[in-house]
């Protein structure tokens, strides 16, 4: 039964390793997993001005005291999201008795993950009077897609990683002053997370059992491998709050935040055993008949906090005749409120297991131009610098290739209509290499490094009424 024991053990982390390395996981295109693609007009200042510009009904979403610069209008946006990066192995290894021997040997030495996505925007902001307006935001401001497909270097830690993300946020504004408005608005917000790797039944024989593994299966060779899959939601609800001060006709200073959104996600974990070198029934006689229970379908539970943010938004037109605007933008984004997950089973042989992160906070920092030609055309051009949380290769996971990246960005506004614009913007971040050097929990050690870079192309349509 010790062994029975052991075997529960080591299950727990190979079961929940997808979700516990990509808890906070990514959007491939921006730092965290936050999508912070809500509006083509903000996309093509890289977010500088987001919170102070007043452009569009985006402003419900960055800052609601900014709509009290907006009149009647719906804003319809959507964004493409092509991610790229691409995992090179640099010797990734199986631990056995005698030492470290290469890990999925026959495995590619390089494995693309990216997926592309679209990402849609609606906002709509109504002036009720001089001094009240109302607003409402139907957006999706974190996701992930990653999915490496089966028979890849880390496939023990990473297959498919997906979180869909949606989230509705009415706000209203209030005009204290001529020059001071305050914003405030509430989220309703659900997740969706599946997450999948593959089991590795020969390493799991091989720690239990004393090194004896049924026919030759030997760990980390993907003769004697399961997979797992693990799904939750949740609907859960946040708050944000906003001011702007207009220091003059041409000067604005916007303060914004966003609460954290504390999901409690319920779902189902399905596994799928070996069929080769005689399935589970070769293990039987070496493990106690413990296996078979632990790797019962069932129900899990899992905390996942969305991080809380904050930022200080900079609009000025410039004097010499009002039609060249400079704005600036830092945000804050508070990851390190998720310095653990914890998973729990409604199976009570898989007893629940915390996982350090250690993902800590981070800083955004934007600067953008805006062009004002002529009555029809306005020009746009931002770049950005943005911190990741992850920390070195050790805490790196596969479901997140991710570090420090810079935006550079260009757009443009052109007007249809006397009440509608058409606008568009394309977007590029540049991502440091990333090196992994991640343990698994069955013996496997993935080195390597990703090499990621993305492009953004956003069109969007105001009208106004």
């Amino acid at each position: 039964m010790l062994f029975v024991g052991r075997l529960r053990l080591r299950l727990t982390g190979v079961v929940l390793i997808c979700v516990l390395t990509a808890a906070p996981a990514k959007p491939v295109h921006a730092a965290g997993f936050a999508i912070l693609e809500q509006s083509a007009s903000t996309n093509g200042t890289a977010l500088a001005g987001s919170g102070s510009a007043a452009r569009d009904a985006s402003a419900v979403w960055f800052n609601p005291a900014a709509m009290a610069l907006v009149n009647q209008e719906l804003l319809v946006t959507g964004h493409l999201i092509l991610p790229g990066f691409e995992y090179t192995d640099r010797g990734s290894t199986q631990q056995l008795g005698d030492g470290p021997v290469p890990l999925l040997p026959d495995a590619a030495a390089t494995r693309s993950g990216d997926e592309n996505a679209f990402v849609p925007h609606l906002s709509y902001v109504h002036p009720l009077t001089d001094r009240w307006h109302v607003g409402v935001t139907l957006n999706t401001p974190f996701g992930l897609t990653t999915d490496y497909g089966r028979g890849w270097k880390g496939q023990y830690q990473a297959v498919l990683s997906e979180i869909v993300n949606l989230n509705l946020n009415p706000a209203v504004a209030y005009r204290v002053t001529d020059r001071l408005v305050i914003g405030a608005g509430f989220s309703v917000n659900y997740v969706d997370v599946k997450l999948t790797n593959a089991l590795d039944f020969a390493a799991i024989c091989a720690e239990v059992a004393g090194g004896y593994c049924p026919n030759g299966a030997v760990p980390g060779q993907g003769r004697f491998d399961g997979f797992v899959s693990n799904q939750g939601d949740s609907t859960s609800f946040g708050f944000n709050l906003g001011v702007l001060w207009e220091i003059d006709e041409w000067t604005r200073l916007g303060l914004s935040y966003r609460s954290e959104i504390d999901h409690d996600t319920k779902g189902k974990t399905d596994f799928t055993t070996p069929d080769t070198l005689g399935g589970l029934d070769a293990l039987g006689p070496f493990l106690g008949g413990g296996l078979a229970s632990v790797f019962t379908d069932t129900d899990n539970r899992a905390d996942l906090t969305l991080p809380a943010s904050s930022a200080v938004s900079f609009y000025h037109r410039l004097a010499v005749d009002r039609r060249f605007a400079i704005m600036a933008d830092v945000e804050w984004t508070g990851w390190s409120s998720v310095p653990q997950l914890r998973i729990e089973f409604d199976n009570p042989a898989t007893p629940a297991t915390e996982v350090a992160l250690d993902w800590q906070d981070v800083w955004r920092y934007s600067l953008g131009v805006e062009f004002h030609a002529s009555e029809r055309w306005t020009w746009r051009a931002g770049t950005a610098f943005d911190e990741s949380p992850a920390g070195g290769p050790s805490l790196a996971t596969a479901r997140l290739p991710d570090d420090d990246r810079i935006w550079l960005a260009a757009g443009a506004s052109w007007e249809l209509t006397p009440r509608s614009d058409i606008v568009f913007a394309l977007a590029h971040t540049f991502v440091e290499g990333t090196a992994i050097d991640r343990a698994g929990d069955t013996g496997d050690r993935l080195r390597g490094r990703y090499e990621s870079d993305s492009t953004i192309l956003s069109l969007g349509l105001r009208y106004e009424f």
